[in-house]
Order: structure tokens, then sequence, then C-alpha cells
């Protein structure tokens, strides 16, 4: 399936104007996590009144021990007490029981039918992916895989240095290709490294191809390893210049394909779409209702009716 044409849809209104958000809640700003964005973006977030929470804290120093080269890393969870549970971020159901998320207008085109099951496992976040707490967060990383800037470089500063020790004889990663390691300090147990493409508007389908490749890769690693929690930062949306929209929709696609063909895709308790930046989840809040769609009008209508129960006599009514 191709991504649905950009044109084909009309932007929903910006949540950063109308939605008050509480810590426990998902949508908010800790600290970056796109690919790109320098650390300073944070403060400009303080514009919407998304709630921010505390900064993730910097990872201490690791002790070096005197041992020819060695630096000895203990891998202890130190981020654990800062980790944010999946369980914790509102759900698809839930954003549409808020008003956060709409269902498509009249004349827009629903790629996939209502399904409460992918409504319930599947959630929106805006804030720093080293926080959360999940089988596997995915690493938007280059093909050296020793690190870099944005959510790559957070990534390993939070994982410390153990990480690239377990990277560097991996030898790299093609684009539109993944490599899974462990999580050494993060809260998740393993990182999913997968190199996105450089965009270009003269190869928009290989370029397609190759995003498309880094979600089914990360996802056939998800059924290898059999985990069931995972985390998506978004892939080649900062420098390397996916239109937001298209990068949006692909990962959508790919993760609605898995969900709906995979045999796998019924043992997923929980899967999140990360993003920092509020011109990425916008993007989200726009394009999600035509792969997840609401329930229809009459499913709502029957879960809002009172159940019926006993009367103050103790008899059914």
């Amino acid at each position: 399936m191709t991504t649905a044409s950009t044109s084909s849809f009309s932007a929903k209104r910006s949540q950063s104007d109308d939605v008050d958000q509480t810590p426990a809640e998902p949508l908010k700003s800790i600290a970056p996590t796109d690919s790109h964005a320098p650390a300073e973006t944070a403060d400009k977030a303080s514009a919407s009144k998304v709630a921010k929470v505390d900064k993730h804290p910097e990872p201490e120093a690791t002790e070096e021990k005197q041992d020819g080269l060695h630096v000895e890393d203990e891998d202890e969870d130190e981020n654990d007490s800062n980790a944010i549970a999946p369980s914790h971020i509102a759900n698809l159901t839930k954003l549409y029981e808020d008003g956060i998320l709409e269902a498509v207008n009249d004349g827009e085109t629903v790629h996939y039918p209502y399904n409460a099951t992918y409504n319930q496992i599947i959630s929106m976040w805006q804030g720093d992916i080293t926080h959360l707490k999940v089988d596997a967060i995915v690493n938007a990383a280059n093909n050296s895989l020793l690190g870099g800037g944005g959510v790559d470089g957070s990534i390993h500063r939070a994982a410390g240095p153990n990480l690239l020790k377990e990277c560097r004889p991996l030898k790299g990663c093609e684009t539109g290709r993944t490599k899974i390691t462990k999580g050494h300090r993060l809260p998740s147990k393993h990182v999913l490294h997968t190199v996105g493409p450089i965009y270009s508007r003269n190869a928009r389908q290989e370029s397609e191809e190759l995003l498309r490749g880094c979600y089914k890769t990360c996802l056939a690693l998800v059924r290898k390893h059999a985990l069931t929690s995972v985390a998506f930062s978004g892939i080649s949306t900062g420098v390397y210049g996916y239109p937001l929209s298209d990068a949006a929709q692909v990962a959508l696609d790919e993760v609605r394909q898995f969900l709906d063909n995979d045999e796998y895709g019924s043992k997923i308790k929980h899967i999140v779409f990360t993003n920092f930046r509020q011109i990425d989840v916008d993007q989200y809040l726009r394009h999600v209702p035509a792969y997840f769609p609401p329930a229809p009008s009459e499913v709502q209508d029957e879960l809002k009716e009172p159940r019926e129960g006993p009367d103050q006599t103790g008899s059914c009514s």
C-alpha cells in the first residue's frame, strides 16, 4: 500500500492550543527525542499548553577502573526511578474519548476498519524516549551505529558506554535495516537501531521503500525476540528530510499491516509512537484516524450507556 495523498486530509486543530495535560497523560514535553532536534527546543515548548514534567537527568559519569583501557559499566538501572510504563500513557481509545483525536471528515479516506484491540494497545507520547520502560525502544541511528546527534546521542548517553561496546562488533547497519542490542542502563530492555533513508525527491519510491524497511525489520525483530512492547521514535524526519506527513503515514501503515497480517501481532501489548516536536505530533494526530479509526458512532453510543445493575434494594433493574 502506498501512503495516502497529503491533500486528501485536512489538518486537525493544534493540540497545544486546547489540551490541558496532566503528568500521567500522553503528549508531554520532557526532552528532545527528534533525531536532530537541539536540546534547547525543550524551552520553546513552554509556549504550548502541553504540560511539562521534569527533564530526564543525565546519567552519572561511569567510574573508570585502572585496568588497562577497560572502563567498567555495571549497567545499573539508574534511570528506573524516572521510567514511564506504557500502561500510564493514554491509548487511542482514550484520546478519542477526550477529543484529542477525531474521526476523519466526510469525504476523506479511511484506509482500515475500526479495531477495538488496536486502539487499546497503541499510544502516542510526546517526550524523551529514554524514559520509557518497554521491551524495546527504536533508535533513529546512522549507518555506523556508533552514536550521533539527537535521539541517537541521547540513547547512547542514557544507556552508558556498554551500548557502544556492544554496537562496535555489529559493524554498522544498512539503510532500511535494523539491529538489536541490550538496553544496558536504559529502562527499556533492548534498543532497535534502525537506519532511515536520506530523503530524495528524485527517488521518492526508493526513499519510501527504505523507510518501510525500517519499520518492517524493527517489527520482525520484535517477533523474533518475543517482545511485547515497543516505542518508536521518528525516523528520517530530522536532517534526513523525510516529509513529516508522509513519514507518519508510513509508520502508521506498517504497524497496522503488521497487526493485521502477522500472527505475532496478537501478542503485542503496547506500541507507542513517540515524538518531541509539536509539528511531528500534529502529523500523527492528523493521520491516526485514517489507519486506526475510532469506534463507529453506534458503538460509541452503546459504550456511553449506563450498564444495568443492582438498584438500592439489591435487585437488578
